[in-house]
């Protein structure tokens, strides 16, 4: 809790809450990126971690079906969840776990049984996403990435806001640029984007500039600019 990726993960909260928009489902957060091992599902569960620390109330929820991963990281059960929510095999109550605080609730992917577009892109699940959205304060939906299928992009033309995650050293920029593309194609504005695997500054000394008045060889004054040299402050 006290590391710097922590403090990371909470200022990318609260960068969140400042440009989320005042209007239905903006609440709901779909988190993607344009290629695999990118790091989303990280942010997707560290991101609802700091809104219930916050004491928001936060639903998770695994839509990644094709290959889920959000219950492994935390270490729950996850062969019962969405795919059994939206097809009315089992109730809210037996899919939606508690984990770590009362407020911090999260929906698994659960074993895939149809196809996912076909189940992802349902009346139900479109139900399923107006619903939550009224009942928590925050939703955060961990999608595919882009390269794998356009899930995300579909949840966000229905109000959600699109958060998208791209990694140093792994992002290729073709893919990305894909990505841009595809989502400016279907007129979908991204919320964000997080930038994963950066590594920290290193420390350095800094400067500052001060305007004053100097006054030149004729007498007359005249504006100047230095530069003062030190280390920054807090």
């Amino acid at each position: 809790p006290a590391s710097r990726d922590a403090e990371e993960i909470r200022r990318l909260r609260t960068n969140l809450t400042f440009v989320l928009p005042e209007e239905d489902k903006a609440n709901v957060i779909v988190v993607t990126s344009a290629g695999p091992s990118e790091g989303k599902t990280t942010i997707s569960v560290n991101l609802a971690t700091a809104f219930a620390e916050a004491g928001s109330k936060v639903l998770l929820i695994d839509a990644d079906v094709r290959s889920p991963s959000v219950s492994k990281k935390l270490g729950i059960e996850g062969t019962v969840g969405l795919t059994h929510l939206i097809t009315n095999t089992v109730s809210s109550h037996d899919a939606i776990q508690r984990y770590w605080k009362p407020n911090f609730h999260v929906l698994p992917a659960g074993k895939q049984s149809l196809n996912p577009s076909i189940l992802l892109n349902s009346r139900a699940m479109r139900a399923l996403v107006d619903q939550v959205s009224k009942a928590y304060d925050y939703v955060i939906i961990d999608t595919d990435p882009m390269q794998v299928s356009n899930d995300a992009a579909v949840f966000a033309k229905e109000g959600p806001q699109l958060l998208v995650v791209a990694s140093l050293g792994i992002t290729e920029k073709k893919t990305l640029k894909q990505t841009d593309q595809e989502l400016h194609t279907l007129d979908i504005q991204p919320i964000g984007l997080a930038i994963n695997y950066a590594e920290p500054e290193k420390p350095q000394k800094s400067g500052y500039y001060y305007y004053g008045e100097d006054t030149d060889e004729n007498g007359k004054k005249r504006q100047s600019q230095h530069k003062k040299s030190g280390k920054a402050k807090d």
